[in-house]
């Protein structure tokens, strides 16, 4: 680990049918030995079992004030600066629960060696390589993608950068920051956070790993032994499937926009 910070993991959670808790018994062990505290914030729906497993393993758990995902995020970020006492040490690592136990389970080393190789920055930003992008479905990548394309200009990046993949390592003071910030939809908060924690951050580092590879296949295991892989996915990639990740698009460009400036530069040709 590195020796100028210690790392407070902040998750939120929402497992109603206890499809994680297999692959949780597994590594969970793992993911204590990372973190010097570990918050994580679940859905009402979370089912009791996955719960009680996290408690009696020393999580820290508390209950979202409501389903929806901006509540939850913002309640496990209050509750991570709540166990801090000593700011200039002590760090916030986020990551949506089932990204990090794939993570843990698949790609371990490189994990622990984020921790041990961490550059001292107000934030961290942990993008996917290009393999782990890609190794998501279509209504992922197509959404995604352009959100990506549109944050990375706006940052002045001179190329894209992987934004929105929802994982980063913050102080507290940027965590109090985008407490106070009031937002106009349901899910844009994840394309336009990132951007926010980017431009407030006096020092900032990006990097890409593998381990934020595509997750969510790990909780359809009966599923896909039974269907097989390609069906699975097909049958996965539904039109209500495509609608949320379309809304999802609206919203977080609806963000950025707020966030911005957008002006129309001059397109008169030249003679």
């Amino acid at each position: 680990m590195s020796e100028s910070a210690t790392f407070i993991l902040a998750c939120t959670l929402h497992d109603p049918h206890k499809r994680l808790k297999s692959m949780l018994k597994k590594v969970i062990s793992n993911v204590v030995q990372l973190f010097s505290k570990k918050i994580i914030c679940y859905t009402p729906s979370t089912h009791k079992e996955i719960i009680n497993l996290l408690e009696s393993n020393g999580f820290y758990v508390y209950k979202s004030p409501s389903m929806k995902q901006i509540d939850t995020y913002k309640e496990v970020l209050k509750n991570s600066i709540k166990s801090i006492t000593d700011a200039k040490q002590e760090k916030i690592f986020y990551s949506d629960f089932d990204r990090l136990l794939h993570w843990v389970k698949f790609h371990p080393n490189e994990l622990k060696n984020l921790f041990i190789n961490y550059q001292a920055k107000d934030y961290y930003h942990i993008g996917r390589t290009p393999r782990a992008f890609h190794s998501h479905p279509p209504t992922q990548t197509s959404t995604e993608g352009i959100v990506n394309k549109i944050a990375s200009k706006l940052l002045g990046f001179s190329e894209i950068k992987d934004i929105i993949s929802v994982c980063y390592i913050i102080t507290q003071n940027l965590a109090e920051k985008i407490l106070k910030v009031s937002h106009t939809t349901k899910t844009g908060f994840y394309g336009s956070w990132p951007v926010l924690f980017w431009k407030w951050a006096q020092s900032t580092y990006y990097i890409e790993v593998e381990g934020l590879e595509w997750e969510t296949q790990d909780q359809f295991k009966q599923e896909i032994d039974a269907k097989g892989y390609e069906n699975w996915l097909e049958t996965f990639q539904s039109h209500e499937e495509w609608i949320k990740r379309v809304n999802l698009l609206d919203d977080c460009l609806t963000e950025l926009a707020q966030f911005s400036e957008c002006r129309i530069k001059d397109a008169s040709p030249s003679y």
